[in-house]
């Protein structure tokens, strides 16, 4: 009875551990078995050549691009196929949309603070030193239909931003989990928001919670193993 008593705790502080371990680990994006989901709500108008930038303790980079949204409400969940073995510390995502017909508008999501301060402002107010209308051209022409490797010169344009007018003097990425924030430019529109997170698969959920239970196991026999007897 004691040692089932204890295999039931020991479940419980196995479920326990892995749920911990799971919020624990949430901000490490990129780990392997691990699905990034963003969530993007009251857009204007559709989204497209979304292109996620982020910035690991290996320095940044772009990680997935091409997808579109549409306008409204709408959740989309990316799955990374890179492996990154570098804990992620902040990301933001660039698009296009149309703001007027026959019109091209660059889109950044970034976090709420940037967000709320850049809106009335132009893009060459807020980053003089990156061109907006080599963005647009580099979505629209690379990220949009997926052709990848992308050359030197457009992944210098995005990481040329990403390390400098993205980072200094304000940094405008965000972490994960956390809301954020859309501005279209180069007005310096609201365009809308929502909410990104990193949560573990399935399958690593299953396989935490083998492990978490066999060490469990292991502690309870030891726990209740008789001592020796001795005559």
């Amino acid at each position: 009875m004691g040692l089932l008593r204890c295999l039931s705790k020991c479940a419980v502080a196995s479920m326990m551990a892995t749920l911990c371990v799971g919020q624990a680990n949430a901000a490490v994006v990129d780990s392997p078995g691990y699905t990034r989901s963003f969530t993007f709500s009251n857009l204007p108008d559709p989204l497209s050549a979304i292109l996620l930038m982020e910035n690991t303790t290996a320095g940044w980079g772009y990680s997935w691009g091409g997808w579109t949204a549409p306008a409204g409400n709408v959740s989309t969940t990316i799955i990374d196929p890179y492996v990154e073995t570098n804990p992620t510390t902040g990301v933001f995502i660039l698009g296009l949309t149309s703001l007027a017909p026959g019109q091209t508008d660059l889109v950044l999501f970034t976090n709420n603070s940037f967000a709320a301060s850049a809106i009335g402002k132009s893009w060459s107010t807020l980053f003089p030193n990156t061109s907006e209308a080599n963005l647009i051209s580099d979505l629209e022409n690379w990220i949009l239909p997926n052709l990848y490797p992308l050359p030197s010169s457009v992944n210098n344009d995005f990481i040329g931003f990403a390390t400098g007018d993205a980072a200094s003097p304000t940094n405008i990425s965000f972490p994960l989990p956390s809301t954020f924030s859309g501005v279209a430019f180069s007005g310096g529109t609201a365009f809308g928001g929502g909410m990104a997170s990193a949560v573990p698969e399935p399958s690593t959920w299953a396989m935490m919670l083998l492990g978490f239970a066999g060490i469990g196991f292991m502690a309870c026999r030891r726990k209740y193993k008789p001592a020796l007897m001795v005559a």
